[in-house]
């Protein structure tokens, strides 16, 4: 079903006030916002009729097509790893926590774990970070995977990925992990409480 002038006012609505709140409300460079951040419907129509749901596939949510109900419209701004996979999502309609009892701020992909978060770096944001380390920053290839190899370039590791891409904008090599306590484990394989030890 194409959308309606409804739907697309409030994907609208939703892109902007994201737009403001990552850029205004927490420094993110605009051109670093566009190249780590999707927006996107839960239902979109390319031009020849074919149907995606790209919040259900980002997330790996189970996609139910057919039922009694009819859905609600929902948007999401998706956290894009330099992969092209979803790290994180902000929902325009936040889903409540049953265990918490109020709305959780994201949502993360079904079984991807516990990662940290590491968008692809548009060319203005590698020349900050080049600025401020005085090092040459790859221009094209993966800054992290150069990262990995330079344990004396410092990090700046934070909670959430807005402080994380505000970081970068600002050319720090921010990297953040997913909470407060994201980035460790403290069970084991099986279940069992363990020594807590890095996620790799």
């Amino acid at each position: 079903m194409p959308p309606t002038a409804q739907t697309k006012f409030t994907a609208l609505h939703f892109q902007n006030t994201i737009a403001t709140e990552f850029t205004h409300g927490s420094a993110i460079a605009p051109d670093l916002f566009t190249q780590a951040i999707a927006l996107v419907q839960d239902t979109e129509v390319s031009a020849g009729g074919e149907v995606s749901y790209p919040i259900h596939d980002s997330l790996n949510w189970r996609m139910s097509r057919f039922g009694q109900q009819a859905r609600s419209t929902l948007e999401a701004a998706l956290f894009q790893n330099e992969d092209g996979t979803t790290w994180q999502a902000k929902l325009s309609t936040p889903i409540a926590d049953p265990k918490k009892g109020k709305p959780r701020k994201y949502e993360t992909p079904v079984g991807s774990g516990s990662r940290a978060f590491f968008p692809n770096l548009d060319s203005q944001t590698r020349s900050r970070i080049q600025n401020r380390y005085q090092t040459l920053v790859p221009p094209k290839s993966s800054v992290w995977d150069w990262l990995k190899v330079r344990p004396k370039v410092p990090i700046v590791l934070t909670e959430g990925g807005k402080k994380g891409l505000s970081l970068l904008s600002q050319g720090y090599l921010g990297i953040a992990p997913y909470g407060i306590n994201g980035g460790y484990r403290s069970k084991d394989a099986i279940g069992e409480a363990c020594t807590p030890y890095l996620i790799p």
